[in-house]
């Protein structure tokens, strides 16, 4: 009985020994992949930083070659250079929410919601203000402010797309008048 018991314990042992180096190398797997995955993430964010700069940097030649037509074409120099800063659309519906609110006030526009209600223009209750900020946001690549002589443009408003280049070119050109006439 002794000897089955040193038997069974040998047994239990060398299983024992045994699965734990099975779990081991399960262990040292699940590692070598969770360091893999780290590393192709690593790569996935270079490249992905690769292709941003590259974008950067085709943009900016864009845009300059786009500022140099402007100028052939208005036969104005630009005085100093153009700023220019960039915006998500949450960022263009504030700053047009901002814009707007200078120059309209709520009372201004419950009138032309009025005024455009009894024409039969708008239906009973048109929310104005909120949908026209909404088509604004919606619809705008760019635009010139002349109070902070400073041009916005869309974060997504790719100068590939030959309408965001002849938006950029409208732009430009009140950022000349500007400097020029002074909006």
């Amino acid at each position: 009985m002794a000897l089955l018991l040193a038997a069974v314990a040998i047994a239990a042992g060398t299983w024992g020994l045994a699965e734990q180096r099975r779990l081991a190398a399960l262990g040292f797997d699940q590692r070598k992949l969770a360091l893999l995955q780290e590393e192709n993430e690593r790569l996935r964010a270079a490249v992905a930083q690769n292709e941003k700069s590259k974008n950067q940097a085709s943009e900016l030649a864009q845009r300059n070659a786009i500022e140099k037509a402007v100028v052939q074409i208005r036969g104005l120099d630009f005085i100093r250079p153009v700023e220019y800063a960039v915006l998500s659309r949450a960022g263009i519906r504030k700053t047009l929410q901002q814009k707007l609110a200078e120059t309209f006030s709520d009372a201004d526009f419950e009138n032309m919601t009025a005024g455009l209600e009894t024409l039969g223009v708008l239906p009973a209750h048109y929310p104005l203000k909120q949908k026209y900020i909404d088509l604004l946001t919606e619809q705008v690549a760019a635009f010139y402010d002349q109070h902070q002589h400073k041009l916005f443009m869309f974060e997504n408003a790719s100068l590939t797309s030959s309408q965001n280049r002849v938006v950029l070119a409208h732009e430009l050109t009140h950022a000349l008048q500007d400097e020029h006439f002074g909006l």
